[in-house]
């Protein structure tokens, strides 16, 4: 399967009420499901922290790990302005911001979206139908870009976070967000 489907929509869209990104995925939304139940457990899948050392993943890419960015119309960060982030992307707009992250290996990346999203529940994340982590959705009054999911692997120093205008430009960067499986990631990782 062809996983680099993202398409950059020109601006008159917005305009018009559609997204930047567009895609599709076969389950429904970029590998992520937006719908899952508040995580209670952590079970186990293929490529789990008991089969898998973190620490290898300083070999794997971003864009590996998250085929939707593109280097060529997003930028790498050089003032990284939060302790335990080693490497972030960033692709926007002004109604649209798609931050791809790579963490310290053993960061507390958990601990840090609980304390940026108070007050609001965390999900699991689920990519290709696999639980892959967790997710964090909130607003932000104070920012221009209100509307703001985020989700980091359990196992795997990566996370990606969307920050929008609006529900509808969000979730249209949400579901244009291609993630690995953690199955996938172990394969890959050297």
């Amino acid at each position: 399967m062809d996983r680099r489907w993202l398409l950059v929509l020109p601006v008159a869209a917005l305009a018009a009420g559609g997204g930047w990104w567009a895609g599709s995925a076969q389950d429904g939304g970029a590998g992520t499901s937006r719908a899952a139940a508040p995580v209670t457990a952590s079970p186990s899948y293929p490529g789990a922290s008991e089969d898998v050392d973190p620490a290898t993943a300083d070999g794997l890419p971003l864009t590996t790990v998250f085929p939707s960015l593109d280097p060529a119309a997003c930028a790498e960060r050089g003032d990284i302005l939060v302790v335990g982030k080693t490497e972030v992307w960033e692709c926007k707009t002004p109604e649209l911001l798609v931050r791809y992250t790579r963490w310290e290996d053993g960061f507390d990346r958990f601990g840090y979206y609980d304390e940026a999203n108070r007050g609001f529940a965390s999900t699991e994340w689920l990519v290709d139908g696999v639980l892959a982590g967790r997710t964090w959705e909130s607003t932000d009054r104070t920012v221009p870009r209100q509307e703001q999911w985020s989700a980091t692997y359990r196992d795997w120093p990566f996370s990606v976070s969307v920050e929008a205008t609006g529900d509808a430009v969000r979730d249209a960067g949400v579901a244009a967000v291609e993630a690995l499986a953690p199955g996938e990631l172990a394969t890959l990782a050297p």
